[in-house]
């Protein structure tokens, strides 16, 4: 899932940072930067839903809730 969601922002980031770059006059490390961090951005919304996640079904345990 995290391999997906990578590349997902990896596409999205390379549009964005084309069309910020060739029609809204970004600079290229600007856009670079843009595409970094789409494609990180995106990457890690997984991980940290699993770590939530897996924090919440951790306090509820401690708690004595059964799920």
């Amino acid at each position: 899932m995290a391999m997906m969601a990578i590349l997902m922002g990896s596409v999205l980031g390379f549009f964005g940072a084309l069309v910020a770059w060739l029609f809204l006059d970004v600079t290229v490390m600007s856009a670079v930067s843009l595409y970094f961090a789409t494609a990180l951005g995106f990457g890690l919304l997984p991980v940290l839903s699993c770590a939530l996640r897996s924090s919440l079904r951790a306090s509820r345990v401690t708690a004595g809730v059964a799920h």
